[in-house]
């Protein structure tokens, strides 16, 4: 009977993956109308889609149980409707294989604080303005919330909140291993399949916890895909529409999930580039897709609409994006200060108990790097470090073979240098890893691994390909059995007997205090009014 009840908790997240999965060919076929060779991109696309369909519905409506019913019913029909759905109702059972990382316990650090409010504000109300003014973490949205919000369905209620996180992993992995499985036979892919087999080891052994996705490690497990997708793109002779179109979607789907990542438009210019190298400027204009630049554009403007909203800046906490006199909107000075905090704790200036004196002065040239190397790099990058040491040598030892007569040379230059770029721009301002170092450094390094290691040999290891793929997914379930062990004995989690994550008052908190500000009474000095059946909350 347990285990009955934990399949009924599980199945749903391949029912509700295969409605994204409709989406995506929905998404293909009005949109980009070209073939796609690896079926995880029309994952990709299908959460791409139901993106921007959450920010515009939200303006209007609450993502209640009758809105998402009707959002996951209409992906399944468009499923039903396409030519590959028996494709897909197969080779989607990659997420059955990941599905031991959704049984959770206890959650990200800021999930009680502000994902959470903000994901249950979003169900039970429609866009709702000066929401910033109850929240620090409500002014920086992330679209990740916005899908999240998606799931909350009869009998399901909060405890799928983690389900996107799910099949990001699992399209992930099963994007790399198509892609590897399609290019194993095509020698002049060999570092495309390096990159690729080497990141799916890292992210599967890296991330394996869900509960510390939260915001951040979606972008930067995105990366690595994106990534792949440019490594391919410049190996081709020839310029193609359907790579193109996928890394101009998701890093414009990038771009939404934290405000940091969007320094990550400087990869349009390595496509740009590669694009005028290989054709001509003729060319460019044969690319544009009226279609899709609508809805990459009305993707950025809920988004920032989103923001504006929010806190009455368009990409806070950036305060010449602010606008005052709007009655909702954050002060400027708020935002500088913010923006110091943020600059502070990531230059390991605070954490909760220490605070360094002067900040302005401490964050400034490098006043800040002997601190940050003896509290945060000694603590987190080193081990991180030595992971990406030990992995390197690990992909070294099998597959470097000398050859003398390799005339050779690196590819992938621009690629290189736009990502040296963000990695600096990320050490200076922001040397936190969890703000996007783990992404761009890792990516830098399996970069150098893949164009480097020259093995003619390299295809004639197959079972080794395929045996690492499967060592990457064995080690992912072993570390959450374990993490489940741990939890038993910490928390009393058995999952087995209530498979669900804990939910406590504290979650509800900003939601009574939005009540208590409506009944006038006096909460962080706020007031209330209602204009046009929209909530206003002000300072």
């Amino acid at each position: 009977m347990q285990v009955l009840e934990l399949l009924l908790f599980i199945i749903p997240t391949y029912i509700l993956s295969l409605s994204i999965y409709g989406y995506g060919y929905a998404f293909k076929n009005i949109f980009l109308k070209v073939e796609e060779d690896n079926l995880a991109i029309i994952g990709f696309y299908g959460v791409f889609l139901i993106l921007v369909i959450s920010y515009l519905t939200n303006i209007f409506f609450k993502h209640g149980e009758i809105h998402n019913l009707i959002l996951f019913a209409v992906g399944i029909i468009c499923l039903f409707g396409s030519k590959k759905f028996k494709n897909t109702l197969k080779i989607n059972l990659i997420i059955f294989l990941f599905a031991i990382g959704f049984l959770i316990f206890k959650n990200h650090d800021d999930f009680s604080y502000y994902h959470f409010p903000y994901i249950l504000n979003l169900i039970e109300d429609k866009l709702v303005i000066g929401i910033g003014h109850l929240n620090h973490g409500f002014r920086t949205p992330s679209s990740i919330f916005y899908l999240q919000s998606l799931t909350y369905l009869p009998h399901i209620e909060f405890y799928y909140l983690n389900f996107f996180m799910l099949f990001f992993l699992a399209t992930v992995n099963l994007y790399f291993i198509y892609d590897i499985n399609i290019k194993l036979y095509q020698e002049k892919f060999k570092p495309v399949i390096l990159f690729n087999l080497i990141s799916l080891l890292f992210i599967n052994v890296k991330f394996y916890r869900l509960s510390e996705y939260g915001t951040d490690l979606v972008g930067q497990i995105l990366l690595f895909v994106i990534t792949s997708r440019l490594i391919y793109f410049v190996s081709e002779k020839s310029v193609k529409k359907n790579n193109i179109y996928s890394i101009l979607i998701l890093t414009f789907f990038l771009i939404t999930l934290k405000s940091y990542f969007i320094l990550y438009l400087l990869i349009l210019l390595i496509v740009l580039f590669h694009i005028l190298k290989k054709e001509n400027f003729a060319f460019v204009k044969k690319l544009l897709n009226f279609k899709l630049f609508i809805i990459l554009f009305t993707l950025l403007i809920v988004h920032f609409k989103t923001n504006f909203f929010n806190t009455g800046c368009i990409l806070y906490p950036i305060s010449q994006t602010c606008f005052e006199s709007f009655s909702w909107a954050v002060p400027k000075s708020s935002a500088d200060a913010m923006s110091l905090w943020y600059e502070q704790w990531s230059k390991a200036g605070a954490n909760p108990n220490y605070r360094v004196e002067n900040p302005e002065i401490y964050v400034k040239n490098f006043n800040w790097l002997s601190n940050w190397i003896d509290s945060y790099f000694f603590n987190k990058v080193s081990d991180y470090l030595l992971s990406l040491a030990v992995l390197s040598l690990f992909f070294w030892v099998i597959f470097y073979k000398k050859d003398e007569n390799s005339k050779e040379k690196f590819h992938y230059k621009s690629v290189l240098i736009i990502y040296l770029i963000i990695f600096l721009e990320w050490f200076f301002n922001h040397p936190a890893l969890r703000y996007g170092g783990y992404g761009v450094s890792s990516c830098l390094v399996f970069l150098f691994i893949a164009d480097t290691l020259k093995n003619r040999k390299f295809f004639e290891k197959k079972k080794i390909i395929f045996a690492i793929i499967f060592l990457s997914i064995a080690l992912y379930n072993i570390r959450n059995i374990n993490r489940l062990s741990d939890e038993f004995v910490k928390y009393n989690y058995n999952f087995l007997n209530d498979p669900r994550y804990e939910i406590s008052e504290h979650h509800l908190r900003i939601k009574k205090q939005m009540i208590d500000i409506k009944k006038g009474i006096n909460v962080q000095e706020l007031k209330y009014k209602k204009i046009n059946n929209y909530d206003i909350f002000y300072n």
